[in-house]
């Protein structure tokens, strides 16, 4: 059977942009590298989606509702903060990294936008 996730089961760490579907996932739950056209699926996109699944459990809504891709990187860049050089090196590696341009923007604490976070330090350090 063709598995619908990519599940780390020791075989390969990427799935070719060729193999993986466009709309992978809803928009709300798209890690930045898949919104700017990444072609590498990895472990690290699977996190991304389920920590904002984490979060969506514990705010009762989504952490980034997102209404396109646009929309949607500005609205994870407002609390992450806009890419940089220093926090994410390769970023201007990927395909539609140019295409747009966000102003620059501090990241701000995961606790002021995930309420029911705010008193669990576990939590709260997943952010660094």
């Amino acid at each position: 059977l063709a598995q619908p996730f990519a599940i780390d089961r020791g075989e390969k760490d990427n799935i070719s942009s060729s193999i993986r579907p466009n709309g992978l996932c809803t928009l709300f739950y798209r890690s930045p590298e898949l919104l700017f056209n990444s072609n590498i699926y990895n472990q690290a996109v699977d996190m991304w989606s389920c920590g904002l699944l984490l979060a969506e459990l514990l705010n009762l809504l989504p952490l980034f509702p997102g209404r396109g891709v646009l929309d949607q990187l500005g609205r994870i860049f407002g609390v992450l903060g806009t890419p940089t050089e220093t926090n994410w090196p390769n970023a201007k590696h990927l395909p539609d990294f140019s295409k747009a341009k966000f102003r620059r923007m501090e990241p701000i604490p995961l606790g002021s936008v995930i309420h029911r976070a705010s008193g669990n330090h576990m939590l709260l350090d997943l952010q660094n």
